[in-house]
């Protein structure tokens, strides 16, 4: 697929059932197409907050665009893991 208009006219027509339908056929193809790189995406990527001093339990971003190659914002392995912080 080489332009949007390509884009829309592949999804006329097309269900999208979940949030996932929307983000493989729709976000990350448009992203693509308006020259963000691959490797500075990450899609279902853990959030952390906190209430006061109290961490919460991280939540998925669906997709989160970094301005490097993500080298400097790993992925943490496991939900327990310690908060990224930039």
């Amino acid at each position: 697929m080489n332009s949007i208009e390509a884009l829309i006219k592949r999804l006329k027509g097309t269900a999208l059932v979940s949030e996932t339908d929307v983000r493989t056929q729709v976000a990350v193809p448009l992203l693509d197409l308006l020259g963000y790189p691959g490797p500075n995406r990450a899609e279902e990527f853990p959030i952390y907050g906190f209430e006061g001093r109290k961490p919460l339990q991280a939540k998925p971003a669906d997709i989160v665009l970094f301005d490097s190659n993500g080298e400097d914002h790993p992925r943490p392995a496991t939900s327990k893991s310690v908060p990224v912080r930039w």
